[in-house]
């Protein structure tokens, strides 16, 4: 019998489990249990048993697997550890990095964050492949750990975003002597099938607490950074400031009222004429878009082409455009013609 196996006094929390299985007279999931039992020999051994649990013809049916406990406890050490770990580098994932963050400002609000993103990786990837991408994406990595010192961590964000938690940085220059050490190291050729290429890399800096007080907020700002640096050129640094966040925040609210604009039928088109100089004659004419803000008034595609351009409403408005340029067209062709007439 199973009792003769695993003890019900040594037990109890697995035994407990299947009589009240059978007390509600219906099948519930449980959680394995750790269990204790014998060998034939008398020895003890302890495994890791599952619980499953079917009806059959009105009956009760138990069925357990078992598992080493040792094999168990590597397996959900490998699971933990794959939690935390980026799989092609061995880095700390995006997920780890935040707990270590918010970890370091508790012991001591003095620190910087860097993020790190490679310069122009996607033609690396299309010209030699994403085998070599990988191989550039390890030296990286080598080359960020052999550059940093071991209270400094370094993680894999992303795709080819990195992160460097500074402990103990008190002041912007001194963030940015090694923020600029990082980046000097990194651009170094590599080689790659054969052939030495320069990677470049820019960054972005936050520092706690004149920058943040948590861990989300710092790594926010310094990505907000990353950004600005990316948008200025390659192989840039910058230093969040908090005119970023409110720039972001302006861009978010002007994405927002554009979404809504696109919903509520905002724009309209007015018209440019084209005339041909030899005769002074109406050839055609020039579509041009306008925004009629609810509270701002009519408003020229400087105000918003910018911001529609990189959000997902560019296709849609852009469609709109034409059809409704189209459409217009369509309608005043026939008066156009007349008028045509009536001069001739």
């Amino acid at each position: 019998m199973i009792s003769d196996l695993f003890g019900i006094d040594e037990n109890t929390e697995f035994w407990n489990a299947i009589r009240r299985v059978i007390a509600d007279g219906k099948c519930s999931e449980t959680p394995p249990f750790e269990v204790s039992g014998r060998h034939k020999n008398g020895s003890k051994l302890f495994l890791v048993l599952s619980l499953f649990c079917e009806c059959c013809g009105g009956n009760l049916q138990f069925t357990a697997a078992l598992r080493g406990m040792t094999r168990y406890r590597q397996d959900k050490k490998a699971i933990a550890i794959s939690a935390d770990c980026d799989p092609l580098t061995g880095l700390r994932n995006r997920r780890r990095f935040y707990r270590c963050v918010e970890d370091a400002v508790l012991r001591d609000p003095n620190a910087a964050i860097m993020m790190i993103d490679i310069d122009g990786f996607s033609d690396v990837n299309a010209a030699f492949g994403h085998a070599a991408g990988d191989e550039i994406l390890c030296e990286i990595t080598h080359r960020l750990l052999t550059s940093t010192k071991e209270t400094q961590i370094v993680a894999r964000i992303g795709g080819d975003e990195f992160a460097v938690l500074l402990p103990d940085i008190y002041e912007q220059a001194e963030a940015g002597f090694y923020a600029q050490q990082i980046m000097a190291h990194i651009a170094q050729p590599i080689l790659v099938q054969g052939s030495p290429i320069s990677v470049t890399v820019s960054g972005g800096i936050s520092l706690a607490p004149k920058h943040g007080y948590e861990a989300l907020e710092l790594i926010a700002n310094a990505d907000l950074a990353l950004s600005r640096a990316k948008r200025t050129g390659r192989n840039q640094l910058y230093i969040f400031t908090p005119e970023l966040r409110q720039e972001a925040t302006a861009r978010r609210h002007h994405a927002m009222e554009l979404l809504r604009a696109t919903d509520n039928s905002e724009f309209v088109l007015f018209y440019q004429p084209q005339i041909k100089l030899s005769d002074g004659s109406l050839s055609g004419a020039e579509a041009l878009i306008r925004w009629v803000h609810p509270t701002r008034g009519l408003l020229p595609p400087s105000e918003f082409l910018t911001t529609l351009a990189r959000g997902p409403m560019a296709v849609s408005v852009g469609s709109w455009i034409l059809d409704e340029a189209c459409a217009q067209a369509a309608y005043l062709l026939p008066s156009m013609i007349l008028v045509r007439a009536m001069r001739r």
